[in-house]
């Protein structure tokens, strides 16, 4: 019988992790004690007065202490498989540099003496086998080399845990999560055994496991994930993960009260959201709490609640969480089987297997199903009910203290969503339910298409849209994001899918072999002006395919959910609307609001407080009045793009001075969606509105011409998230490769003056990079990062590759054509100008 294309692709999968997990394994580092002390010193130009070895599992770990400072780090050497992958390494540097800049405590990585986060080093390497002793192969290859801050602290596994600190850890693991939504590194999306979402991998591996009762209970545990989750999945949602929140890896306060941080980023991983919670769990039912009480399941249970008072489950995905945990205590015991197999003198392959075993045993044969499921259904709402009485209590006596006979809340206002189309509000009513605690009605705002991640175009939408509605209001985004684009081209996707068309879409990602994707809908709320906006983001992962079914629906006929052999445009609405993206968004703000009832009628009624369109005139006005212009007199503010070189603006202004004075802002303008030009033209009219002056704005593009002028104005956004080694591999499904490059500049003599554009192009190709950018790393590189692949008609040398401030380097950029022919037409317009300017500050300020 020949198996479906899913089935393929679900075989194709473990095959590529099951692979992931050998050759891990038969590449772990062999580095002695003194050898790691020295590489700290050589690479980090740090004295060592002491090495530690530390237990790990592919890698080799070692705990370093500094000599004279006293100082303590983790030295990290990558098995050889893991450092093949440059792009994951550094991505893992990523998470931990993220989580760290938003509070919490991490093993952050220490920059080596040339500036690097990673170094590479030939070094000793042995199979499973020889790094044990056993006498195995050992050969030398180029390993990932990292420093990292030591996390001092107790371990969780080593002290004595209360059930209030296992639920404070679970709020710990919520918060960080809720952080992670907002975090995306396209190699993260790995083919990890350890990975949840790849449990079916593990059937290769359970031949190692000697006691057949043991064997027995793992295959069962693969196939109930087989046959239950795997067909629903497509309902979970997908993030980057920590993929192994254990008590090993859980550092608390001296006082054993709180959870202190978090390390080993190891196994970090971008898949199913719900993983992390699951493997927390899991290891939760082996903790020192669940030994003491003898109840793994309650312990679980309080975690659970703990992380549920901070970020909720979807339906789906708390539904499968028997399942999910099972597998992690199934994968603890067949892979460390495997592994001590491998290497028999490794103790840290142990250290959570046994108990791993008594533990699934426990919730898959000897406690009722529906036992454990109630009672982590009631952790989950315990916590909510928790969350609920403290927000009633915190308003009781003020606006919102009770509700009327019919469930709303007294003082309840009405809820704009905003949009012109009555359909869309009928459909918004029906997905809410009678049940939701607020009246909805629609408008139509005119509101800029920002350009930007998903999160923050939806938050600024709708803080715009409740000071131009003086009320509460909710605003909706969709996009498309392909994986291998970085989530690109999300909120792009209606110009791409106009220009380019379904076929277009699908060349696009010719040449990348990931060809998954997520459908994206975005819900921002907000209770007022001024107050804080909520972000509630809905996703259904899928991949691309060439397009099947109706075609006069947007991108539907090339989105196949994951788990189904049908695109969108070929399901009935039902079924659709069963796994939307939009459902699921919209699921989430209804459990919000109807848990934040109370204290969403009292942000209502009270004072605004967060930045508001009065709120932010302060800065636009102070930095207008530093450009020049005392009473009376001319002065522009130029918008110079961020990164770009200043000199030129400078140079302008300095000649320009006898007649126009001319200044540099410092602040950054948003860009915006839809045709260059006309996006130009409505960033000068929204920056003249601001300063209620003069201004000069600017914009660059890069234009591919099979791609129909597109990535064009979002070319900062693609090299940000693919650099310029991703640029040529957006042509490769196409016979054209050219492109052009594109600089624009608007002048705007004031608020209601007509802008005047002057651009310059330059003709060209995408070619493999070649030479360095000019800026390397921050919003610099997403400018100009594109000139290494950029390859100029005529010339044998990427711009990137030619000298600065060299002639031909001048002539193959278009920025300075575009401000030479600005310069132009002020110096031969400087009195009409002056004039106009005049009279619109006249006309601003009568």
């Amino acid at each position: 019988m020949a198996l479906s294309p899913a089935d393929e692709y679900l075989l194709e999968k473990e095959a590529r992790a099951r692979e992931d997990e050998d050759k891990r394994k038969r590449s772990r580092p062999n580095v002695s004690e003194e050898t790691a002390g020295s590489l700290v010193t050589r690479l980090f130009g740090k004295e060592v007065s002491s090495v530690t070895r530390l237990d790990s599992y592919d890698d080799a770990n070692f705990k370093i202490v500094e000599a004279g400072r006293g100082e303590t780090f983790t030295l990290k050497i990558h098995n050889g498989w893991d450092s093949r992958d440059e792009a994951l390494i550094v991505a893992l540097n990523h998470v931990v540099l993220y989580v760290s800049d938003r509070g919490f405590v991490v093993p952050a990585p220490v920059r080596a003496s040339g500036g690097s986060l990673v170094s590479t080093e030939m070094l000793p390497v042995a199979s499973a086998a020889g790094a044990a002793g056993g006498g195995g192969e050992e050969k030398s290859e180029m390993l990932s080399v990292r420093l990292l801050k030591w996390v001092e602290g107790p371990i969780m596994k080593d002290s004595k845990v209360s059930p209030e600190l296992m639920e404070k850890t679970g709020a710990y693991l919520g918060r960080m999560q809720v952080e992670l939504d907002n975090f995306y590194d396209k190699s993260l999306l790995r083919g990890h055994t350890w990975d949840l979402k790849n449990t079916g991998a593990l059937s290769g591996y359970t031949k190692y496991v000697q006691d057949p009762a043991r064997r027995a209970l793992a295959e069962s545990v693969i196939e109930a994930f087989r046959s239950t989750v795997l067909t629903t999945s497509a309902l979970f949602r997908h993030g980057v993960v920590h993929g192994d929140f254990n008590d090993a890896n859980i550092i608390l306060t001296p006082d054993f009260q709180e959870v202190a941080g978090v390390i080993d980023f190891g196994d970090a991983a971008h898949t199913w959201v719900v993983n992390d919670v699951a493997i927390a769990m899991a290891y939760a039912m082996l903790s020192p709490l669940a030994v003491k009480s003898g109840d793994p399941i309650t312990a679980a249970a309080l975690l659970l609640r703990g992380f549920s008072s901070v970020k909720a489950l979807l339906p789906a995905e708390s539904r499968h969480l028997r399942v999910l945990v099972a597998c992690r205590l199934a994968a603890s015991g067949t892979l460390g089987a495997y592994s001590r197999q491998l290497n028999p003198t490794n103790g840290y392959l142990s250290v959570h297997a046994e108990a791993g075993w008594d533990a699934l045993d426990l919730l898959w044969n000897r406690v009722p199903e529906e036992h454990t499921k109630a009672l982590w259904e009631k952790a989950m709402m315990l916590a909510s009910a928790k969350v609920i009485t403290e927000l009633s209590c915190s308003t009781r006596g003020g606006v919102g203290g009770g509700a009327s006979k019919r469930g709303r809340p007294l003082g309840a206002k009405p809820v704009t969503f905003v949009t012109g189309n009555a359909n869309k509000l009928k459909e918004v009513k029906q997905i809410l339910g009678s049940s939701f605690p607020f009246p909805l009605d629609n408008k139509k705002v005119d509101l800029p298409e920002l350009q930007g991640e998903p999160h923050d175009v939806s938050r600024e939408k709708c803080r715009l849209a409740a000071e131009q509605v003086q009320g509460p209001v909710m605003v909706e985004d969709t996009g498309l994001g392909f994986n291998a684009l970085g989530g690109l081209p999300g909120p792009y996707i209606k110009w791409f899918l106009d220009g380019t068309g379904h076929d277009g879409l699908n060349g696009i990602l010719e040449g990348f072999q990931d060809k998954t994707a997520h459908a994206q809908c975005v819900f921002a709320f907000c209770a007022g002006p001024g107050k804080e906006v909520k972000i509630f983001d809905g996703r259904t992962a899928g991949s691309i395919v060439p397009p099947r079914g109706p075609t006069n629906f947007g991108w539907d006929p090339i989105f196949q959910p994951e788990g189904r052999d049908v695109t969108y445009a070929e399901m009935a609405k039902e079924d659709k609307n069963a796994i939307s993206h939009r459902g699921r968004a919209l699921g989430m703000l209804k459990d919000y609001v109807a848990a934040n009832a109370d204290k969403i009628v009292g942000e209502m009624h009270a004072e605004g407080s967060a930045r508001g369109e009065e709120d932010s005139g302060g800065e636009w006005e102070a930095t207008t009045t530093a450009a020049g212009g005392g009473e009376g007199e001319a002065a522009i503010t130029f918008f110079a793009q961020p990164g770009e070189e200043r000199e030129r603006v400078t140079e302008m202004a300095s000649r320009l001075a006898s007649s126009l004075r001319i200044g540099v802002s410092a602040v950054a303008l948003a860009d915006l969606q839809g045709d260059a030009t006309e996006a130009l033209v409505e960033k000068c009219n929204t920056a003249t509105k601001k300063t209620k002056g003069a201004v000069i704005v600017e914009s660059s593009s890069l234009a591919f011409n099979a791609l129909a002028s597109l990535p064009g104005p979002y070319i900062a956004t693609f090299v940000g998230k693919l650099g310029a080694e991703g640029l040529p591999s957006l042509l490769e499904g196409f016979e054209d490769k050219t492109a052009v490059a594109e600089h624009r500049v608007a002048f705007s003599a004031g608020p209601g003056a007509t802008p005047k554009i002057f651009e310059a192009k330059v003709a060209g190709k995408i070619v493999t990079p070649r030479g360095v950018s000019s800026f390397e790393g921050g919003d610099a590189s997403a400018s100009s990062g594109w000139h290494p692949a950029f390859l100029p008609d005529g010339s044998a040398e990427t711009v990137a590759e030619m000298a600065e401030g060299s002639d031909q380097r001048e002539a193959s950029l278009p920025r300075g054509a575009a401000i030479r022919a600005l310069e132009e037409f002020l110096l031969a317009n400087a009195e009409s100008v002056s004039d106009q300017i005049e009279t619109c500050r006249a006309q601003e300020h009568p």
